[in-house]
């Protein structure tokens, strides 16, 4: 995936953004390089207001929805994770990794010692990562990672010299990233997660609401706002797995952050539970199985990585060697094997880490799918029923009609079907199984309408 890597300047070629933008639209106010109408946008971001007031510098608070610094004050159980440090680059002061997928490939952010900030991703984890190349143009200034899935396509953003964020896919096909469709009004679009079929979630805000959070079903298609609880101020949506499910969170009328889930894209989201003692939460990363990792807060206004498994939030602090010397502050992100990635303190700096456990999760092969009938079919009708089986571990049956289209969710795993809609003529039409261990080689099917 090199085509995706920035190329104007030398080892990877990670120095080539220009200061300020980022890191100076989320100082807070009183910071000495902030200018007012920069700090006034800090405010407005919930995924920053969560974090307690740090007592490192106010430009390493500058990472955009992932430097959340903090002690962990709970007791230690059986070890379950070894941590592995991502390092920082040797341009850079702090770093985050904010999604994994199955190959074991990572996305995050990081900034350079300019205090700028860079999406990037890692391919091996003993290696600096790799800058991720910005938009064409001068304005886009800064990067911020988000989510990758199993193809090592990865959505983010970036913050131009407006002042404005835009979502942004970096697909494996493309050199350059490609702008996700904003919202009609809207003033800033975050891209967060993405999943095998190429959805999306993230959320807006325009110049007259909160944040709302809000799903892409493709690269092409505009985004749909989410349903919210009737008590949330803002809403947003984080990451969503092979199954449609979507997590996040959501600000309430006592402007405390909430952890929720939606099953779809169509309904509303429900609360997680909470731990003893916590005082807000926010879901970010979740995997096939529906295992969820984020952050929740106590009284004392200090951050800890969770993760739920099942309905219990469990401190991840409590799950590696006391010994570490780490204090993990966010989980982003979490694959099937159950490796999860996020930030945390080591050595009085903030690192990206990936938790390995002590019993990696063994993925099932990659399921295969087979249609029902022959491999050219004729019709004089504008809709076909297409039909067929699966075999293995199956989540979903997705197909695509035309070489650029959507995929679709069908009807069914094992036994799926699904009502094709033809053009005239030749309509090519791709199915793939999808499930933990993968996504199945595309069965294809030639439809020809008369």
């Amino acid at each position: 995936m090199t085509h995706r890597i920035h190329t104007t300047s030398p080892r990877r070629q990670a120095r080539g953004l220009h200061p300020g933008t980022v890191a100076t639209a989320l100082r807070e106010p009183g910071d000495p390089a902030c200018s007012s109408g920069a700090c006034a946008t800090r405010k407005d971001h919930p995924a920053l207001q969560f974090q307690p007031r740090p007592k490192t510098s106010s430009r390493t608070r500058a990472l955009f929805f992932l430097i959340l610094l903090g002690v962990s004050s709970l007791g230690h159980g059986a070890v379950k994770y070894t941590v592995i440090d991502l390092g920082v680059p040797a341009e850079g002061s702090t770093s985050s990794a904010t999604a994994i997928n199955n190959s074991g490939e990572i996305a995050g952010t990081y900034l350079d010692t300019s205090f700028v900030s860079h999406a990037c991703f890692w391919t091996d984890r003993t290696a600096a990562p790799e800058t991720l190349s910005p938009p064409a143009g001068p304005n886009n200034k800064e990067g911020l990672g988000g989510g990758i899935n199993k193809s090592g396509s990865v959505v983010g953003s970036f913050f131009n010299s407006s002042s404005v964020f835009h979502a942004y896919l970096w697909s494996t096909t493309s050199a350059l990233p490609v702008p996700l469709p904003t919202p009609p009004n809207a003033t800033n679009t975050i891209g967060f997660g993405i999943n095998s079929s190429g959805q999306m979630t993230g959320y807006f805000q325009t110049a007259t609401t909160g944040f709302q959070a809000c799903f892409w079903n493709d690269v092409s298609s505009a985004p749909i706002t989410l349903l919210s609880p009737p008590s949330a101020t803002q809403v947003v949506g984080t990451n969503l797995n092979d199954s449609g499910q979507i997590v996040g969170y959501f600000v309430d009328a006592t402007n405390t952050e909430q952890a929720c889930t939606w099953a779809n894209s169509t309904e509303l989201p429900s609360s997680l539970p909470a731990a003893s003692g916590t005082t807000k939460s926010e879901a970010v990363g979740i995997n096939s199985s529906g295992t969820i990792v984020g952050q929740f807060g106590d009284s004392s206004n200090t951050v800890h990585a969770c993760v739920w498994d099942g309905n219990t939030p469990t401190d991840l602090n409590t799950l590696i060697s006391p010994s570490s010397g780490w204090t993990l502050t966010i989980a982003n992100g979490i694959n099937d094997q159950g490796e999860i990635v996020g930030a945390g303190q080591i050595g009085g700096t903030q690192h990206a880490f990936v938790l390995v456990p002590a019993q990696p999760i063994s993925l099932p092969p990659a399921p295969s799918a087979r249609i029902s009938g022959k491999k050219t079919q004729l019709t004089s009708q504008g809709r076909l029923a297409i039909k067929g089986t699966a075999q293995g571990s199956v989540s979903r049956i997705s197909y695509r009609v035309g070489a650029k289209g959507p995929y679709k969710v069908a009807s069914g795993t094992t036994r799926w079907k699904f009502t094709a809609k033809l053009a005239p003529g030749k309509n090519r039409i791709a199915v793939i199984a999808q499930g933990p261990g993968g996504n199945s080689a595309p069965v294809k099917v030639t439809v020809i309408r008369q």
